[in-house]
């Protein structure tokens, strides 16, 4: 015969597991999280090693025109409505409506246009200039925690490890 300790563990253990097992039929079953759609795809040109999409092609996608505002160098885009984006070359970030927009890949002129990075125009300008065709992709339910970390940069260095190469005085 099983101690009397090993006993009284096994009658908690399955009295444990039998409260879990209740617990768990009454919990509504969870399907699985799916997956966004494939962002569109985008014809794209090989510059300087990256997948770019031409912006006049993002413009027309989105229904927007496309003009030169200092030719070869800055493009607006604007609707009827009156937004208006304005990229430049060689630019990371771009302005909608004033508002300054920071993208991954930098902005080249090449070919008589502007060439935004596919990663941008796919996840970034598309959603932005045409939120309605995003609408079914998003959550039902609004997220319930937003954590915003603003990382470190001008006078605040951030935290250093003691006795790294950055915090030794020479």
């Amino acid at each position: 015969m099983a101690p009397r300790s090993l006993r009284i563990f096994a009658a908690g253990l399955a009295l444990v597991m039998g409260a879990v097992m209740a617990w768990a039929q009454n919990q509504p079953v969870r399907s699985a999280p799916t997956r966004p759609a494939a962002p569109p795809d985008w014809p794209t040109t090989r510059l300087y090693g990256a997948d770019y999409v031409d912006l006049r092609e993002v413009a027309k996608r989105c229904g927007y025109t496309a003009a030169w505002a200092v030719p070869g160098k800055v493009m607006h885009l604007s609707d009827r409505g009156g937004v208006r984006l304005r990229f430049e070359d060689r630019e990371r970030d771009f302005r909608h409506d004033g508002l300054r927009i920071f993208m991954s890949t930098v902005v080249v002129s090449e070919r008589d246009t502007l060439w935004v990075g596919k990663s941008d125009a796919a996840t970034l300008l598309a959603p932005l200039l045409r939120p309605a065709d995003f609408l079914p992709k998003l959550p039902a339910a609004p997220p319930q925690l937003i954590v915003l970390d603003p990382g470190h940069g001008g006078t605040d260095p951030g935290s250093r490890t003691p006795g790294s190469a950055s915090t030794r005085r020479t």
